[in-house]
């Protein structure tokens, strides 16, 4: 280990061993011989408690790119592979030039700051903790001495972000009725379906006729189809979406309708070429028809959920119908009905005194 003076500023050469190799860091530009000699201390410090980082001159963008790489060859839906390339041309716009050792929380924060100026509180944070993700491996591989993103600050959604969508317990009775009174097509069907029974538009658009059971009248979810080209099926959204489900009887008796009508049905039997965005326009339209304000399609699964809760029905029912993992997500996404109904139960509560 060599301290010397370059000029007018001082450089450390550091020799040492790591996993029986050989290795020489050296580093110049001190002002003073003593700053050197505390680098010196520092370095070795680190080196003896395996916290140095030997690789933090490596572009973010460059690691970014590798992790993604990596991690996409695992088994992920197309939506989720399509979501974290989205954020990986947010990440070569915004950390261009950064290396590893650059990242910081003040610089995490800044970015947190400037990219939630244009965007939604929850566009923020699905695409920072995409982000977060390969830089708590790296903190893990040791190669930062920290995370950068620990307690960095979000944005909160407004009351308003928080609203679910959904509709009136007489307007989903209309679009039922006109779905009924009329035609039955492959895309009406399929809004209807879901209206009946919660199921996301891709795992409505994967169901066969081997998922209906008419005895006892239940309705077994376990693939899904994809939004994006080329509208593969696949798994589910998560594990816990795999579910069996009992269906009412108007559900049995449409599908019999429907197979009279549609009797050329392919396996799916919603058709293979029918796609999310066809089932999006047709609920468009339909709501335009009926003088129902729009809404998307996955509004139809919280009106389900939400006209179940407000008849009463138990929130761990709802929640397993609706494949969520536990009863804790149901309760916050629908927090508002919750709260809603904590109330009314206070009132009756009260009235009894």
């Amino acid at each position: 280990m060599t301290v010397k003076k370059r000029g007018k500023t001082w450089q450390v050469r550091i020799n040492y061993s790591s996993n029986g190799k050989y290795k020489q860091k050296s580093k110049s530009g001190f002002k003073t011989k003593a700053e050197a000699l505390a680098f010196e201390a520092n370095y070795l410090s680190d080196i003896n408690t395996n916290q140095y980082v030997l690789n933090d001159d490596k572009l973010f963008t460059e690691y970014y790119d590798t992790w993604l790489d990596t991690h996409l060859k695992t088994d992920l839906a197309a939506r989720t592979i399509k979501n974290h390339e989205g954020t990986q041309k947010i990440v070569h716009e915004y950390f261009d030039g950064i290396t590893l050792k650059d990242l910081n929380r003040l610089l995490m924060q800044d970015f947190v700051n400037d990219f939630g100026k244009t965007r939604k509180p929850a566009t923020v944070r699905q695409h920072f903790n995409r982000i977060k993700m390969p830089i708590q491996t790296a903190f893990a591989d040791g190669l930062i001495r920290s995370d950068p993103t620990f307690n960095v600050r979000l944005p909160k959604a407004s009351k308003q972000d928080k609203t679910v969508k959904y509709l009136e317990k007489a307007q989903m009775y209309v679009l039922l009725n006109e779905i009924e009174a009329n035609p039955l097509t492959p895309r009406r069907f399929a809004i209807y379906i879901s209206l009946l029974s919660g199921l996301r538009l891709g795992e409505v658009l994967a169901l066969t006729l081997d998922d209906v059971d008419t005895n006892p009248k239940e309705l077994t979810v376990n693939k899904s189809k994809s939004e994006l080209p080329p509208f593969g099926y696949g798994k589910t959204k998560t594990e816990s979406s795999n579910r069996t489900i009992t269906m009412p009887d108007r559900f049995f008796e449409q599908l019999k309708r429907y197979q009279k009508e549609n009797p050329q049905i392919d396996k799916h039997f919603l058709g293979e070429k029918l796609n999310q965005g066809m089932v999006n326009y047709e609920l468009e339209k339909t709501l335009q028809s009926l003088d129902i304000p729009r809404v998307s399609f996955h509004a139809l699964r919280h009106t389900h959920a939400s006209f179940l809760i407000n008849e009463g029905i138990d929130i761990a029912y709802v929640s397993s119908r609706l494949g969520h993992a536990n009863v804790s997500m149901t309760e916050d996404v629908y927090f508002h009905l919750m709260q809603e109904k904590k109330n009314h139960e206070n009132e009756k509560a009260m009235a009894l005194f």
